[in-house]
């Protein structure tokens, strides 16, 4: 006899990458706990304390190597920021870098970013990504990430984000407010 197992419950007990896991350390702590996770083609959409991930990469898989991933980080304020996760020792922890977003191959759209103190794999906007960006990803098939300074580009295949982006939204609209 087969016995059930819990559902998206049973994946808390996993361990966190790193990004994610200076990201659940450092968000404030809400008076009630969302559990949100939807998973749509090889994307993730998650619930954090005080935002909500959309990842594009399994969970299990992302967890154990949180490297050439893409990320869009989303408050309960309706911002949305990208992270991008590159390779081991590839940015120096702190450092602030243009990256460059190229969707379909067009024009490159260039986007402040920061190496979090302590990661030196992953570059995160520093400035919420604006309604244009976010709805020619949304509208995009590819997207190749650049960082000034840095030798080698990621591309993506973003398809899916005309329904994980406003999935992300409807995640972080059901976070409380940070106060």
């Amino acid at each position: 006899m087969m016995r059930h197992q819990p559902g998206p419950a049973r994946t808390a007990s996993r361990t966190l990458s790193p990004v994610l896991l200076a990201l659940a350390l450092t968000a404030a702590p809400a008076s009630a706990t969302v559990v949100f996770q939807v998973e749509t083609n090889q994307w993730t959409v998650l619930s954090l304390t005080c935002s909500c991930l959309a990842i594009n990469r399994p969970l299990n898989e992302f967890n154990a190597a949180p490297f050439n991933a893409l990320q869009f980080r989303a408050t309960p304020q309706g911002e949305t920021f990208l992270d991008v996760q590159y390779w081991p020792i590839y940015f120096v922890a702190g450092e602030a870098y243009t990256v460059k977003l190229s969707i379909d191959r067009g024009r490159p759209i260039e986007v402040p970013a920061a190496s979090p103190p302590g990661v030196d794999f992953s570059v995160s906007s520093t400035a919420p990504l604006g309604d244009d960006v976010l709805a020619a990803l949304g509208n995009g098939e590819t997207l190749t990430v650049t960082v000034a300074g840095t030798p080698q580009a990621l591309t993506f295949e973003i398809g899916e984000l005309r329904s994980v982006l406003p999935t992300l939204h409807v995640c972080a609209g059901l976070l409380e407010p940070a106060n």
